[in-house]
């Protein structure tokens, strides 16, 4: 083997680990609700920089506007959540506010697990302190608030999947190209 196909070899084995690597921390990412899937979108754009035919330049597109949609479908879904169990947008937008501001001082306080019971309690917490100022029942505002927590446990779940399932895609195409 001459010395430039060496070095193209170990160029394509060093990308496609770190491929692996963006792809293993993305599906990591996403079980905490975290935007993993760009990681995989990344993955996804090294492996197609390096030309070898699959993934190209169209996968890595599909795989932005998948990560799209699932960033824009969190983004409804406590609110949805909310207002599906009968409160209002403000209360989901409390919930929005809360879950991020919950996720980031628990993720701080505790690394790794903080972050996901962070995200839930300050998702009640924000949908339940304006449900609780709009209807002056404390009861009738839990359930309410409830309604985003399982919203955002909804989303893990989805975006752990879309994770996986890019990565799955991303590797299978990698291993057979």
């Amino acid at each position: 083997m001459a010395v430039p196909e060496t070095i193209q070899a170990l160029t394509v084995l060093l990308v496609s680990t770190l491929a692996l690597v963006l792809c293993v921390a993305g599906i990591g990412l996403s079980t905490l609700s975290l935007s993993g899937t760009w990681l995989v979108v990344l993955a996804a754009a090294l492996e197609a920089a390096v030309g070898k035919g699959f993934p190209g330049w169209t996968t890595v597109a599909l795989f932005a506007l998948t990560s799209m949609a699932v960033e824009g479908l969190e983004a409804a879904a406590g609110i949805r959540g909310v207002v599906r169990r009968g409160g209002s947008a403000w209360a989901g937008a409390g919930a929005l506010v809360g879950g991020v501001a919950g996720l980031a001082l628990a993720s701080a306080a505790l690394p790794v697990v903080g972050g996901m019971i962070g995200m839930a309690a300050g998702s009640f917490l924000g949908a339940f302190v304006v449900e609780v100022l709009r209807l002056r029942r404390g009861r009738a505002a839990a359930r309410i608030a409830w309604g985003a927590v399982l919203a955002r446990i909804l989303m893990v779940v989805v975006k752990t999947g879309t994770s996986l399932g890019m990565t799955a895609i991303l590797i299978a195409g990698m291993i057979f190209r």
